[in-house]
């Protein structure tokens, strides 16, 4: 940004004609004050009639000296800004290290102070509000930002009553330049003409789409729309999320409910968009896994909310997602299977992920445990297993959603020893359990017997969770098991996290920080609070 200084700091041609302008300008003010001085004396003794001098001294000061003062202040305004402008320490920093840092700032989505969760509208707007920041700091902030295309290229369709919005995009597209685009959509059940518009008008210089709407027919138009470009030079990230999939995931799947159907005139531009994907996540979208056989540039893949069909429909479903060959980031939540009562199952072959590096397993009900972690073949890659309630209830099919909201509904559940024995077919490195506004799901035993099935865990995240003498106890490691962890599994801990929890008990917090296994290489939260 700064350029070089000669040696002899020889003026510019510009700066030879500021400096020769300013001293003229001084000369004639020096000359014109000295008239004004002596205006009124040497006129009026030249036999001028006072009242015609009057006149023009008053047109003098409402003309002359308006403009005069005038200038004179824009003068002064540009000459400080740019003395500020030069003399700022941002001024000798290069402009691509100065837009990367603006970029970090803008598009930054880390805020551990937030406890709210995160969405795409409350995303998109924080960027937003974060690049409009910086517009207002200085001019030369104003014109680094404006000049960087990349600060604007989320282009964000999000509902509003405001007339405005239409105009708003208009000037975010037009600031972006030539740079790729990212579109960034969250919708109710209306769809709008703008998104049609930009898919339709930018689709090839779009790199990420990330729809979320509350109708499953607005995300379905906008891939239609998306798959009437060549997109597969581009396109790099696909996100959707349909918003109410509670309202289908109470049953097995039909046809017509699938993103794209088997018969679908678009099925195959699917299918070879798949292939291009390097990061594909669902919500509640219902989509055929044989897509994903053909996507050799996918290292990401979050699927969730989605029914997969009944409990042997886990191994297919296992078998098409490690056929991404080079997949090495995996998360399944909230996935749902149905029991099958009468039906008779093999343990399976476990299925291989070669590149693998982290699998996220959230909110799964036990029969649909019980049948994907031994699927899985254990590797070197991380594994996190996020258990709420529904790890202890067997999921079946209902005639309505209503029903799964029903208090009155018989749930079968099983005992915590089912699964801890679950757990124990497969490696867990970080177990996270959650409470819910009516309580804790485990009592200090249950936790303590979920931990013996889960003897590999080295970081334990508990959340919401109350922390009274019971378990405390749970979660220490009895000398027996420090000296003969064959015959006596247990967690080595070295990681606790404690998140909004409630400290019930002191002298339990106390005994378990002295335990070597947690107060080595342990990690307290200070997110807790003592109660009582």
């Amino acid at each position: 940004m700064k350029p070089p200084i000669s040696s002899a700091l020889l003026p510019c041609p510009t700066i030879i004609q500021w400096e020769e302008a300013g001293a003229s300008l001084v000369t004639a003010l020096t000359n014109y004050m000295g008239l004004c001085l002596n205006l009124g004396t040497n006129s009026l003794r030249e036999g001028t009639d006072s009242e015609d001098l009057v006149s023009r001294i008053d047109s003098t000061l409402t003309g002359v000296h308006t403009a005069m003062s005038h200038r004179l202040s824009e003068s002064k305004s540009a000459l400080a800004r740019t003395r500020n402008k030069l003399a700022s320490p941002l001024f000798h920093f290069p402009e691509e290290v100065v837009s990367e840092i603006f970029m970090n700032v803008v598009f930054d989505h880390s805020n551990p102070a937030s406890s709210r969760p995160r969405s795409l509208e409350r995303d998109t707007r924080m960027i937003y509000r974060r690049l409009y920041s910086l517009l207002g700091v200085c001019s030369v902030w104003r014109e680094l930002v404006l000049a960087r295309g990349a600060l604007w290229s989320v282009i964000p369709i999000i509902e509003s009553r405001s007339d405005k919005k239409h105009e708003a995009i208009k000037r975010i597209l037009q600031r972006t330049g030539g740079n790729r685009l990212h579109l960034a959509a969250s919708m109710t059940w209306s769809t709008t003409n703008t998104l049609a518009k930009v898919i339709t008008r930018y689709g090839p210089r779009l790199r990420t789409v990330n729809i979320s709407a509350s109708g499953c027919h607005v995300i379905e138009e906008a891939v239609h729309d998306l798959l009437q470009h060549d997109t597969r030079m581009s396109l790099s990230e696909l996100s959707l999320r349909f918003e109410n999939a509670s309202a289908l995931n109470y049953r097995m799947p039909e046809e017509t409910d699938f993103l794209i159907s088997r018969g679908h005139p678009n099925y195959a531009s699917f299918a070879r968009l798949m292939e291009t994907l390097a990061a594909f996540r669902i919500s509640g979208i219902h989509v055929h896994w044989d897509n994903i056989a053909s996507s050799t540039r996918l290292v990401e893949l979050r699927i969730e909310q989605v029914v997969v069909g009944y409990d042997n429909a886990i191994l297919p479903f296992v078998r098409a997602l490690s056929s991404a060959p080079n997949l090495r980031d995996l998360k399944i939540i909230s996935v749902s299977t149905f029991r099958a009562w009468d039906t008779i199952y093999d343990s399976p072959v476990p299925i291989t992920f070669p590149n693998l590096e982290s699998l996220l397993l959230q909110d799964l009900y036990f029969n649909t445990l019980e049948f994907l972690l031994p699927a899985i073949s254990p590797g070197s890659y991380c594994s996190t297993l996020f258990l709420t309630r529904k790890s202890l209830e067997i999921n079946v099919t209902r005639d309505t959603p209503e029903e799964e909201e029903a208090e009155d509904m018989e749930v079968e559940l099983v005992d915590v020893s089912e699964l801890g024995g679950a757990l124990a077919q497969t490696r867990v490195d970080t177990l996270m359990i959650s409470g819910l506004w009516d309580g804790c799901w485990l009592t200090g035993p249950e936790l303590r017997a979920l931990l013996i099935g889960a003897p590999t865990v080295k970081t334990l995240k508990m959340n919401n969770w109350d922390l009274d003498y019971s378990v405390w106890r749970a979660l220490r490691r009895s000398p027996t098991a420090r000296c003969h962890p064959e015959d006596h599994p247990f967690p080595a801990l070295e990681n606790l996290h404690l998140c909004c929890a409630k400290i019930l008990n002191q002298r339990g917090l106390k005994n378990n920080d002295e335990q070597p296994s947690n107060s080595e290489n342990g990690a307290w939260s200070s997110s807790y609070r003592y109660h009582g």
